[in-house]
């Protein structure tokens, strides 16, 4: 987000959305878990969606 935002001053500010496709294939069950909120926490103006 950083990237695509480059005249902010905060880039964890920036607002986008986040997609994580498949992610029983990639991530460890207890990462599947926690993913989704800590990218909530960082980036709180971006959407987060996973499919599965």
């Amino acid at each position: 987000m950083a990237i695509s935002n480059p005249g902010l001053s905060e880039p964890l500010q920036g607002s986008g959305v986040v997609l994580i496709d498949e992610i029983e294939l990639h991530l460890h069950p207890k990462l599947q878990r926690e993913i989704i909120p800590a990218l909530t926490r960082t980036f709180v103006m971006a959407s987060a969606i996973a499919l599965y």
